[in-house]
């Protein structure tokens, strides 16, 4: 299937995403993250668009599954992962050419694991002023971290009939004390970090493989 304006490439190599199929998405992307506030976790929700089809999606289920790192983003990268075992396809031709629609900018954790998966566009809703890793702490997105996937293109999508505000995010910009910890070995720290992901995302990729 010929991919529509949701995943367009760019002449510059770059991916291009149109207002319509934006809203689109993103209005899906809401849905998930009422489900997540129903089930009493953080309100975040995202998919992942390939050739215009959802490939994975997901909620927040930290609470749910007593996990830290079960985040929406996490949760639709392991749906993607699958539905690229199903139909025989490779996930690195598959992550290559998606586009995650997120309500919310993806923390460090998450953006590590989207550049190590090697998605090219990142659309999300509001900033994560506390734990952001698209340039609101960190800009996990563009920085230069050797060996540990693929830089990525991201996108503040805002939208004028819709306050979009994450009401966890207010809360933990003002119990968080992340300005203490965040000096000149947070990029030791980062890297530290993403390496070790690195090292999880192989995993999962493997195991997907292999069932």
């Amino acid at each position: 299937m010929e991919a529509k304006a949701g995943s367009t490439a760019a002449t510059d190599g770059g991916y291009s995403v149109s207002a319509e199929e934006t809203e689109k998405w993103m209005e899906q992307a809401m849905q998930m993250a009422k489900d997540a506030l129903d089930n009493t976790e953080v309100p975040v929700g995202c998919l992942m668009v390939y050739n215009n089809e959802v490939v994975g999606k997901g909620r927040n289920e930290v609470n749910q599954t007593k996990n830290a790192t079960r985040h929406a983003e996490m949760v639709a990268i392991d749906q993607a992962l699958d539905w690229c075992r199903r139909r025989g396809r490779s996930p690195s031709e598959v992550f290559e050419h998606t586009v995650l629609y997120v309500t919310v900018e993806p923390c460090i954790m998450c953006a590590a694991a989207l550049r190590l998966m090697r998605i090219p566009l990142v659309v999300y809703g509001c900033q994560n002023e506390r734990f952001g890793g698209c340039g609101s702490v960190l800009d996990i997105a563009s920085a230069d971290l050797p060996s540990t996937g693929k830089p990525f293109q991201h996108q503040n999508q805002r939208f004028e009939k819709r306050n979009v505000t994450n009401p966890e995010v207010v809360l933990m910009k003002d119990s968080c004390p992340w300005d203490d910890i965040l000096g000149q070995k947070a990029v030791d720290i980062v890297e530290a970090y993403v390496y070790i992901l690195s090292i999880i995302c192989r995993k999962m990729v493997s195991h997907h493989l292999l069932c």
